[in-house]
């Protein structure tokens, strides 16, 4: 039977971009997708879409909490 075993995980980028990640566990593999968020007039969020993904070689990842933040 296969079994997909994975972990997510929201990021932000340099510029407070959302970048959502996937570790897919079985395929040793990272997979990042950075968010393009279009804004209405009263910062509403209208429209939220993949801008831009990438993958790289992982065997495991864990969220990690800034604790001096750049900004």
């Amino acid at each position: 039977m296969f079994q997909m075993l994975y972990q997510v995980f929201l990021s932000i980028d340099y510029d407070g971009i959302p970048i959502i990640c996937f570790l897919l566990q079985e395929q040793k593999v990272i997979l990042a997708v950075r968010l393009k968020i279009d804004e209405g007039n009263d910062d509403v969020i209208i429209d939220i879409r993949p801008h831009i993904s990438w993958s790289f070689s992982a065997i495991a990842a864990a969220p990690v909490v800034v604790t001096r933040p750049r900004w």
